[in-house]
């Protein structure tokens, strides 16, 4: 499989300028059969060939209002590819280390910044995977034991998602981690 990349770029109002790379896969371009694989690969490849469209939000996911989530501690590989990637203490780059380290050696991690919207508000998801037929939400936090909106934030991806793509909630885990913790939504 081959990786592929598509930038984004999202005007803001105040004409600040930010520039989102899409990094995935040849294969959602592929023909795959399987529910929900196959509607989330439909959203992505619609997305990668057309763009966000005019009529998404221009209100940030991470500024909106607060979700109701209740994370808990978990489990996860993403702690010790955390730890593998050495993304910490890389400032501003960590998420860009930690995000290539996944697409390069997690075989679950489908695609990175991966732009989700609705009428509102437009975000981009860290990173998307697919594991155990359970499709994986999942933003990398520096100090994620220390956050206090990361449930909000991974929870409004999660619905923005599921809402484009017709996705089940059940079908979906939303996650956020570092390279010592990581919670999932409950």
């Amino acid at each position: 499989m081959d990786i592929i990349i598509r930038k984004f770029t999202v005007k803001r109002e105040s004409g600040f300028e930010q520039v989102y790379p899409f990094t995935t896969f040849d294969c959602i371009f592929d023909d795959v059969k399987e529910e929900p694989i196959r509607q989330l690969f439909s959203y992505m490849r619609e997305v990668f060939v057309q763009g966000i469209p005019a009529t998404a939000g221009d209100k940030s996911v991470s500024g909106s209002s607060i979700i109701m989530s209740r994370p808990a501690r978990c489990e996860s590989d993403l702690i010790q590819f955390a730890k593998d990637s050495t993304c910490t203490g890389r400032g501003k780059f960590q998420h860009e280390v930690i995000e290539e380290y996944l697409i390069d050696n997690d075989p679950s991690c489908l695609a990175t910044e991966v732009p989700v919207y609705d009428e509102t508000y437009l975000g981009h998801i860290d990173i998307l995977r697919f594991r155990d037929g359970r499709i994986e939400v999942v933003d990398y936090k520096p100090n994620a034991a220390k956050e206090k909106k990361a449930a909000s934030q991974i929870a409004r991806y999660k619905q923005l998602l599921c809402a484009r793509t017709h996705i089940p909630h059940e079908l979906v885990d939303a996650i956020y981690f570092d390279d010592k913790n990581c919670y999932s939504l409950i």
